[in-house]
């Protein structure tokens, strides 16, 4: 079984060890994660609340962990800790990304062409935090071949957490317009309400209007019921044509039999702040 970062906050009981870890590591306590780093096994084995079967298991890195938590929280000192001094980073090959994210953002990136490396989720929860501190060590600290492939990641979670100063940085570090499209970063965008860094890529970099229909960016705005972003991408770039076109596709979807209750009431929800979006548009 592939050891991963993942961790499941669900299955731990507060007074577990490895929940104080993850604690002392998201306060910056260097000092209480030596000690009880020394008192773990490599890892441990959690329950997934996500699944049905009670029975199911999910091996978790303890150092893993402690990465993610440290990097989504900021703390620039437990992450080299973990990456230089511990080299426990070295030991990691396989982290799949969780599907939620504490703070209830909409949806997560799957980790499909980008790279496998250790430090793939850790700078995604600290791009999506805001940390561009963290960010940069971590692209420092990994393979040059592999450093892109991290910046995509990065401008997925900054994407998707709101972070525009991190979005631009990261421009600046060498993502360009064909990585903004093909890791749909406008779409998580627009579905988690970040109007300003929809404004960047669509006017400042200027993202073609036939990229936002073809990745359905206002529909995906409307799923998240980003009113604002819906009005925004109307008065920018796409049309009334656009709009109507995308009520009847989340008007099908809502009406599909075949899709799971779960996918129809996404789509009626949509359905409804469209309807909204063209009340306030169009009068």
């Amino acid at each position: 079984m592939s050891t991963n970062t993942v961790v499941y906050e669900a299955t731990l009981s507060c007074s577990s060890p490895l929940f104080t870890l993850l604690m002392a590591a998201q306060k910056g306590d260097l000092g209480a994660c030596k000690s009880m780093l020394d008192n773990l096994a490599a890892t441990v084995t959690l329950g997934r609340p996500d699944n049905d079967e009670a029975s199911e298991q999910e091996e978790v890195s303890i150092a893993g962990s402690m990465l993610v938590a440290a990097a989504g929280a900021g703390q620039l000192h437990i992450v080299q800790y973990i990456t230089e001094e511990a080299k426990l980073s070295k030991k990691w090959d396989d982290f799949p990304i969780p599907k939620r994210h504490h703070t209830g953002l909409h949806r997560m990136p799957k980790l499909t062409d980008m790279t496998r490396n250790g430090i793939v989720v850790p700078i995604f929860h600290a791009a999506c935090a805001g940390h561009m501190p963290v960010c940069l060590y971590l692209i420092d600290q990994t393979k040059k071949s592999k450093r892109h492939a991290l910046k995509r990641q990065a401008m997925i979670g900054a994407a998707i957490g709101g972070h525009l100063q991190v979005c631009m940085c990261l421009v600046a570090w060498g993502i360009t317009l064909h990585d903004i499209m093909d890791t749909s970063a406008l779409v998580y965008a627009a579905r988690n309400g970040h109007a300003s860094i929809c404004e960047y890529f669509v006017t400042t970099l200027g993202l073609p209007a036939e990229h936002l229909r073809e990745s359905r960016v206002l529909l995906h705005a409307a799923k998240g019921h980003q009113v604002d972003v819906c009005l925004f991408l109307l008065r920018r770039v796409l049309t009334e044509a656009d709009l109507r076109h995308t009520i009847a596709e989340a008007e099908r979807c809502r009406d599909n039999e075949a899709l799971s209750d779960e996918e129809r009431r996404e789509c009626l929800e949509a359905w409804n702040c469209l309807v909204d979006v063209a009340r306030l548009s169009l009068g």
